[in-house]
């Protein structure tokens, strides 16, 4: 699939979570995340939009690292689109979009 989407000069995208389930109730990455980085670089993603729903508990700054390194690992350059609800700002949602070949670890 992915093929046929780039041969149309398009880039091919997908969306997971850094719970345990999406905010739709599906399987998501938490705990998966290099099996999950691994298999959308095999499958030629273009971009990942990761939400944050049905964590077990910990920041964001916590366990979108992780991803971040999966995916920084596997040598694609894969964009990363990190949703996160700032706290300190009721109701104000930010999203956070990184190229993962220019991340570091600082992020």
């Amino acid at each position: 699939m992915a093929d046929y989407i780039h041969s149309l000069g398009l880039k091919f995208g997908l969306y997971s979570d850094a719970g345990f389930k999406t905010c739709e109730g599906r399987p998501a990455s938490l705990g998966f995340e290099t099996v999950d980085a691994e298999t959308y670089a095999k499958w030629g993603v273009d971009y990942l939009k990761y939400d944050n729903c049905n964590d077990d508990g910990t920041k964001p700054a916590v366990r979108y690292p992780i991803m971040r390194d999966a995916l920084n690992k596997t040598g694609r350059s894969i964009f990363f689109s990190m949703y996160v609800i700032l706290s300190i700002v009721p109701h104000v949602c930010i999203f956070f979009c990184l190229l993962t070949s220019q991340l570091s670890s600082q992020v």
